[in-house]
């Protein structure tokens, strides 16, 4: 889920050069968000305050809420959104991938859980999980190779063994592999920007999906050619 910042102007001193953080689709309908924010309460804290938020949508007149840390005018501190109720915006995905590989969609779920929380290194980690469900699940439907040989074979491996002739599969997959590790791993860069490489692994990993996805419609065509010529479809 993706956030920009606006302005307070709610009647708090030292705080109107200050911004708050929503979400840019409304949790409940989905469309452009732009609600009416009001304070239902609010706790001072050493170095700013914790602002319990009531947000309004105009689209559907639902409300979503947020427990948001801010800090004065010119402390230089940036907004924390610590919670954001509901957020269960969920990415819907087409019934032929749904029935494909179930598993994907179940981690991929749990990942944007993660990330509409703000556990966004949870998030990277399951991404990658996803991603390599998906792989797997390709494979034993359109490789011919056994699922003990799948098995067998790590994510970097699997990539550069089914991928080699599909550049798109090798990149975007590629990009979401090596993100993901430093989401997994101990040790990683030192300027290493959560939000920037978990974006990036989610546009990445869409190229992907839509792969995964173009395979399956060619697999699995609404309708069927006949060779009877008098066919309805010839006619």
């Amino acid at each position: 889920m993706q956030y920009r910042s606006q302005k307070m102007s709610m009647g708090y001193p030292n705080y109107y050069q200050s911004t708050y953080l929503i979400p840019d689709l409304c949790p409940e309908c989905s469309r452009s968000n732009n609600p009416i924010t009001t304070v239902e309460g609010t706790k001072g804290t050493s170095d700013g305050r914790v602002f319990f938020l009531t947000h309004r949508c105009p689209s559907c007149n639902h409300e979503h809420y947020s427990l948001q840390f801010i800090s004065p005018d010119r402390s230089g501190k940036e907004t924390q959104l610590w919670v954001l109720y509901p957020s269960n915006t969920l990415t819907n995905f087409s019934e032929n991938l749904t029935k494909f590989s179930p598993r994907f969609i179940d981690l991929y779920h749990q990942a944007e859980t993660a990330e509409n929380n703000g556990n966004l290194d949870l998030a990277g980690m399951g991404y990658r999980a996803a991603e390599e469900v998906l792989i797997k699940d390709f494979a034993l439907a359109f490789s011919g190779e056994s699922k003990e040989d799948i098995a067998k074979l790590k994510l970097n491996d699997a990539i550069s063994h089914y991928f080699k002739d599909d550049e798109a599969s090798l990149i975007s997959t590629d990009v979401v592999r090596i993100n993901g590790n430093d989401f997994t791993h101990w040790n990683r860069p030192a300027n290493f920007d959560l939000k920037t490489q978990l974006e990036q692994i989610k546009q990445y990993l869409k190229i992907y999906i839509a792969r995964v996805d173009y395979h399956l419609m060619i697999k699995n065509p609404p309708v069927s050619r006949r060779t009877n010529h008098t066919s309805k479809s010839n006619k």
